[in-house]
């Protein structure tokens, strides 16, 4: 039988009873097992037991054993090492969880800040803390709950919380929110007009803020919300009470006060341009 290959069809074997059979081969390259269980199995070769690849014949010896796990003997158990943190939030009684935030974890104790600046204030969230390893496993959660509270309005990078955010704390008007709508009227010959709406339903307004030299003077706050304004990218607007839209935001205006002085009004415009889903 050179160059063959060979199938052993499983017998009923009862307690310690052993099934041996001898067929020499010569040259053999492949053997297949069907219904079969098997403490071990061997192809036994009476004058090499070299472990270095090479064809079968008569004599060699293979021997398989299992360890007693989940890896049939060919790996020891092991745990992946956890290459990171993951923060991440939903809503209380939401399925849905948002990774907010992905730290890079090192075995020395660590104390890890994070700052949310997306959450909704008056919103109830859970937060969880979870370990990954270098595929993306995630390893056992913990979680806490908290609400968001803040006062003021905040204009934030979505993207980039961390580095992209803003408050107007000190308003100097109040806020007039209008509802922008795709409304068309029609005069006809009858008594009344003919009204017509499109899809469009976009809020819009203006926000002022005084700018007081706290920490950082009155330049240097300006220039850190113009850097953000000048990506002309969608921000997200939201203020104390738990409105918040996702918004362009043009025409910054300064208006530098003489008296008192070293202080600054700012005045934008903005209007909603995508629903926001916290």
């Amino acid at each position: 039988m050179e160059g063959d290959n060979i199938m052993i069809i499983g017998y009923e074997i009862i307690g310690t009873t052993v099934f041996s059979s001898f067929s020499p081969l010569v040259n053999a390259c492949f053997m297949e097992l069907k219904n079969i269980v098997a403490d071990e199995f061997h192809v036994q070769n009476i004058s090499n037991n070299s472990t270095v690849r090479e064809n079968w014949t008569s004599g060699t010896v293979l021997l398989t054993t299992f360890n007693g796990d989940l890896e049939a003997g060919n790996i020891q158990m092991r745990e992946n090492s956890i290459t990171g943190l993951r923060v991440k939030r939903r809503k209380v009684n939401n399925q849905i969880f948002t990774v907010l935030k992905e730290f890079p974890f090192t075995p020395e104790p660590t104390q890890i800040i994070y700052d949310d600046y997306s959450a909704t204030a008056g919103v109830d969230y859970e937060y969880m803390v979870v370990p990954y390893d270098e595929t993306g496993i995630e390893g056992i959660i913990t979680t806490i709950n908290a609400k968001a509270e803040f006062e003021g309005w905040w204009l934030v990078d979505p993207h980039s919380p961390e580095d992209f955010n803003f408050q107007f704390f000190y308003n100097l008007d109040d806020i007039n929110i209008e509802t922008d709508e795709d409304r068309t009227e029609l005069t006809t010959f009858g008594k009344y007009p003919l009204i017509r709406y499109g899809q469009k339903r976009a809020r819009k307004g203006t926000l002022s803020s005084l700018f007081i030299p706290e920490g950082d003077s009155v330049v240097e706050q300006y220039q850190k919300l113009d850097n953000m304004l000048k990506q002309h990218k969608t921000l997200l607007l939201k203020d104390g009470l738990g409105r918040s839209f996702l918004v362009d935001v043009s025409s910054p205006a300064e208006t530098v006060l003489q008296k008192p002085f070293r202080l600054s009004r700012i005045t934008v415009s903005w209007v909603e341009v995508e629903e926001y889903n916290d």
